[in-house]
């Protein structure tokens, strides 16, 4: 095998690997360290890619599936809840206790700050408490959810006050990933007029054997 490449991101290195010899590659995935990822992006089986890893001490740890929405559909005014400077510490605590860094990208505190600027960010908030969050990103006309959550139930309203935003801004186009093991949230998608579009995430972890 021979590394193809090594890029720098932030807090981790994404390495690229080539190998002819399936024994070769599984030897050296089960000398990488505890901290390594592997990540496979696909609309196929992985079957085979599953018994390999497991072999080479991985173990899926996450499936993402993508949804789109070209369905979206006015449902009143748009409010203009959107975060200010002042959210930072508490958007980003509610960011790092709720989802997993591994298989989120999650934003640091600077991106954080990019995006409250440009007003990507809405809000529920009550007796000025930060309650919940939609993180969004526009690629011209589409729309990607990146974060959504809230932790007083009103998560709802927050969706659907996004959609508003959509609309106002002659979007016609979301798109987002979802844990494929929350079905409650893809439901509530799929309600909305959300579909899966094939393509899943699955992410591998290095085991931790016990040594005796």
């Amino acid at each position: 095998f021979r590394s193809l490449s090594s890029h720098q991101f932030d807090g981790f290195s994404r390495v690229y690997y080539i190998s002819r010899d399936r024994e070769e590659l599984s030897l050296l995935l089960k000398n990488l360290g505890t901290e390594d990822i592997i990540n496979i992006p696909t609309k196929d089986s992985i079957d085979d890619w599953i018994e390999f890893l497991n072999r080479s001490d991985f173990t899926c740890i996450g499936i993402y599936e993508r949804y789109f929405n070209v369905s979206i559909k006015k449902r009143g005014i748009p409010v203009e809840c959107f975060a200010t400077a002042d959210d930072l510490n508490s958007i980003y605590d509610l960011l790092y206790g709720n989802f997993s860094p591994i298989l989120d990208k999650l934003p640091n505190h600077k991106e954080l700050l990019t995006m409250i600027n440009n007003k990507q960010i809405f809000v529920n908030k009550e007796d000025n408490l930060l309650k919940g969050i939609l993180m969004f990103t526009l690629e011209g006309k589409k729309f990607y959810i990146n974060a959504w959550i809230a932790t007083d139930g009103n998560g709802l309203s927050l969706l659907l006050n996004f959609f508003n935003y959509v609309t106002s801004k002659n979007g016609d186009y979301v798109y987002f990933w979802v844990n494929a093991d929350n079905t409650n949230v893809k439901n509530i998608h799929k309600a909305l007029g959300a579909k899966p579009d094939g393509l899943k995430d699955y992410t591998f972890k290095k085991m931790i054997h016990d040594k005796k």
